[in-house]
């Protein structure tokens, strides 16, 4: 592996400028060019970062830098595309979750990857902020069973896209993957999925461009396999000006943790409530690091493609149960 890996960034939004970020961090990182159909979006954030080169086609890109890495930071349904075309032009790849739109997608670049030797990375950066790695530290403290419990309530969202069934999915597939694989992560696999959803956001002047409107708005029961619990209530559907409501909270026999964007509040018997502060970290910029690090010791990836996948297994389940009814998933799905 040579001393200073070669990067392009597949995308110029604001998770391509996330990557950009993270790399640049990094001494023995390059970024060599970013690429976008948006020449003028891309040019702006190379020039930011004092990227030398930029692209309006991806495909060129890897052909002229042949990097060694490729971020993928495009819309979930160009994923598997962008992915696949790096891979098999011998880069490892860094993909922003979630790890496609579709399983079938998934599941192909998960077999592509193991299949070319390429280290496929998904980005699942909860894991790597400070306040979740001291959740899992106090964890045990709660007792057991544990019940995983989630609001996030936002507005329709500024990226119109994520509002597509067939852009980003919606929040079930955009963003309630990092619900699951967190609570995957500290509680072990999920065996069966309910949920009951709508779209709030049918018939709102500002998404009446999109004709595939995604379900905006679900409760999302989990059931894990040694008797945890999980419960996730998301809208997206809400009128614009809507302050976000967004926090975490874990709860066993012994107490519960609160996660919020004021940090993490330990509640314990007796009243006690104890506010740990101290916490903030870039979580982007951690998995980057812990993913050029896995690279160069051949070690284990911080999220591999099959982690990635069954965080989406359970998202097309709850989309599934919404439809019509529980979804029961076999251990080790």
């Amino acid at each position: 592996m040579p001393e200073i890996l070669k990067v392009v960034i597949v995308g110029s939004g604001d998770m391509g400028g996330t990557h950009l970020r993270g790399y640049a961090a990094l001494e023995d990182v390059y970024v060599a060019a970013v690429a976008d159909p948006d020449l003028g979006r891309a040019a702006a954030l190379a020039e930011a970062h004092h990227v030398p080169k930029t692209y309006a086609d991806y495909h060129e890109a890897i052909q002229a830098e042949k990097p060694d890495i490729v971020s993928v930071c495009v819309p979930a349904f160009l994923h598997c595309e962008a992915a696949l075309y790096a891979m098999e032009h011998g880069c490892h790849v860094l993909c922003e979750k979630p790890i496609a739109l579709t399983l079938e997608d998934g599941q192909h670049m998960a077999e592509v990857s193991e299949r070319l030797g390429g280290r496929m990375g998904v980005v699942f950066q909860r894991r790597y902020l400070e306040v979740w790695k001291e959740v899992e530290r106090r964890l045990p403290l709660l007792g057991k069973p544990l019940s995983y419990q989630t609001t996030d309530f936002r507005p329709i969202r500024p990226k119109r896209l994520m509002h597509s069934r067939s852009g980003n999915g919606g929040p079930v597939i955009d963003c309630c993957v990092h619900d699951f694989d967190m609570a995957m992560h500290l509680l072990g696999p999920v065996e069966s999925v309910y949920a009951v959803g709508e779209v709030f956001a049918m018939g709102k002047h500002e998404l009446s461009a999109i004709s595939d409107l995604a379900i905006d708005t679900a409760n999302i029961s989990l059931r894990f396999a040694n008797r945890h619990s999980a419960l996730l209530s998301y809208c997206w559907g809400l009128p614009t000006g809507f302050h976000d409501i967004t926090r975490t909270e874990i709860l066993g026999p012994n107490g519960m943790l609160r996660i919020d964007s004021g940090g993490l509040e330990h509640h314990m018997g007796g009243g006690r409530i104890e506010t740990v502060a101290g916490l903030d970290t870039n979580g982007h910029a951690a998995q980057i690091a812990a993913y050029i690090q896995a690279l160069r010791k051949d070690g284990p990836l911080p999220v591999a493609p099959h982690e990635a996948l069954q965080a989406l297994r359970v998202a097309h389940a709850a989309l599934h149960s919404i439809a019509g009814q529980v979804q029961f998933l076999q251990r080790g799905q």
